[in-house]
């Protein structure tokens, strides 16, 4: 039988949307080179559920997130002050007492055998670092786990789930207990190198997904994901499916929505089931983006102008010798140079993969005036003339096929099926 903070943990784990009033997670984007995963959770812990921890304190779970080494974890109460995570070897006989009194609940009594016992819950280490150990031992030992009726679907789902779970327990003062309170906790998300898109391609390049761990943990559960000022969300949407993640199901979606975005589930969320974020980035109209288009119209302006050039009679409003004005190639170098400082590498992650194309146009229109610039500065051969004005001419178109492929590309439509997450 598990004693009586093994009983504990279980009421609060298995219902704790009663006392997760609600969850807000931030994945914030702004912070360069980082990707911030913030929670802020809405708590009145249990008086009934009562762990003891050190003097004073009492233990309560916060979360339960997916084994994996955890980089620039916190945790705090609502006033900063930092909370600690209990120890492992604590964490991990508290797992076990849970699990064993949750069996107990639907009959399947585990044997008083410690060393039977250990081996059975073995799969239990409750740490972030240790890889995750399938539960065959304690799945072969009981065969009615093998059932297809619903109770036992729930019952091997939860031991599947501490199978490859961390569940986080922290302490708190005891006098909170009966109290509402803020419990903030985060950590770094893998920061892996994007994939860059195609520069032709017109298909989304801007679509992440991300999972989000233990939806069900509280009654309500908001989503936000903030991004630079240079890039806007254009639509947002939370899915959530079955422990196996079988059945699929949007339960929140918004559009249009700037450089913040917030979803919060509109439909109950069961208990251990499984979630995802999605959300698809563009460049906001304004900054690179409204930079490339005038830029664009500019450079081709003067493609034009030098086309009419070479078409028409220039005597009416040209100079003999204006081959090589070294005025115009000095007035062509100053645009050139901005546009590639403007194209100068961003930060890596998603603003770089929002904003490459744009940074390649403006690179492609500064090569093609320098070009231009280049021909004006001497009086070349006309073979050498010509070469240099069919350069800056294919530069130029060259920008403006990117610009097209990043106009589809940015056309509405349905989430792609290929995500950068």
């Amino acid at each position: 039988m598990a004693n009586s903070d093994g009983d504990s943990l279980r009421s609060m784990v298995i219902a704790s949307p009663k006392w997760v009033h609600r969850r807000i997670q931030t994945i914030d984007h702004t912070t360069p080179g980082r990707i911030l995963l913030k929670n802020s959770l809405d708590v009145t812990a249990p008086i009934s559920a009562k762990i003891a921890g050190t003097k004073s304190r009492v233990i309560i779970p916060i979360a339960v997130l997916d084994k994996r080494v955890l980089s620039g974890w916190w945790v705090t109460d609502s006033a900063g002050s930092p909370l600690a995570v209990i120890s492992q070897d604590r964490s991990r006989t508290l797992v076990q007492d849970m699990l064993v009194s949750f069996l107990a609940q639907f009959g399947i009594i585990l044997s008083t055998n410690s060393a039977v016992q250990k081996r059975l819950l073995s799969f239990i280490n409750n740490s972030e670092a240790i890889a995750a150990v399938a539960p065959n031992a304690l799945l072969n030992a009981y065969p009615q786990l093998h059932d297809v009726n619903p109770e036992a679907l729930f019952i091997k789902d939860f031991i599947q789930l501490l199978s490859r779970s961390w569940v986080v327990l922290v302490e708190v003062p005891e006098d909170v207990l009966g109290r509402r309170i803020i419990i903030n906790y985060g950590y770094d998300l893998p920061s892996n190198e994007v994939r860059r898109p195609s520069i032709w391609s017109s298909t989304d390049n801007d679509v992440y997904s991300l999972d989000v761990p233990d939806p069900g943990f509280s009654r309500s559960l908001h989503l936000q994901v903030l991004v630079p000022p240079e890039l806007t969300i254009f639509e947002m949407s939370l899915e959530h499916g079955s422990a196996s993640g079988e059945v699929n199901r949007a339960i929140s979606s918004a559009a249009r929505l700037g450089p913040i975005a917030h979803v919060q589930n509109m439909n109950f969320i069961p208990r251990f089931a499984k979630a995802a974020v999605e959300f698809r980035l563009r460049p906001a109209r304004g900054g690179i983006s409204a930079f490339t288009r005038w830029s664009l119209f500019f450079s081709w302006a003067l493609i034009f102008f030098s086309l009419s050039i070479w078409i028409g009679p220039t005597e009416y409003y040209l100079n003999d010798d204006w081959k090589s004005s070294i005025s115009s190639s000095v007035i062509l170098v100053a645009p050139a140079i901005f546009m590639s400082w403007i194209a100068r590498a961003p930060e890596p992650g998603v603003l770089a993969t929002a904003l490459v194309r744009l940074r390649r146009i403006n690179i492609l229109l500064a090569l093609s005036m320098l070009t231009m610039a280049g021909a004006l500065s001497v009086a070349w051969s006309p073979v050498i003339w010509a070469v240099l004005w069919v350069l800056s001419y294919m530069l130029g178109g060259f920008a403006l096929a990117i610009w097209l492929a990043e106009h589809s590309a940015r056309k509405p439509r349905k989430f792609s099926t290929s995500t950068n997450g």
